[in-house]
């Protein structure tokens, strides 16, 4: 595949992740269960095509191993984690929100900028 089919993947599977991000969250404040097996298909395959995605890119331009890269994949680990807090500590999930926007921006200027 060319590098823009990579990106295009990459950016999809972010997009996503995001809303269905959102939605597990709603979902956990007003406990809809027939909606969470449908959201949680979601946000597994989103973070699947993200990965996939992204190494892709990163073959097809030749990257080895840099700092920003493994700050991307501990950025997507700790999004993967906020999954599971969300659940467990629905008292707090107006904070998720914001650190969804910390890990999202971080991550941005990590691809955008790579300053390490």
């Amino acid at each position: 595949m060319s590098l823009l089919t990579y990106k295009w993947l990459h950016l999809a599977g972010i997009f996503l992740f995001f809303m269905s991000f959102g939605a597990h969250i709603f979902n956990v404040k007003i406990n809809n269960s027939k909606a969470t097996r449908f959201i949680q298909i979601n946000m597994g395959t989103a973070l699947l095509v993200i990965l996939v995605a992204g190494f892709g890119m990163l073959a097809k331009i030749k990257l080895v191993h840099l700092g920003w890269i493994s700050t991307k994949i501990v950025i997507w680990i700790f999004f993967a984690a906020m999954i599971v807090l969300v659940k467990k500590l629905p008292k707090h999930d107006h904070w998720f929100w914001y650190i969804a926007w910390v890990f999202g921006i971080s991550a941005v200027y990590m691809a955008l900028f790579k300053p390490f």
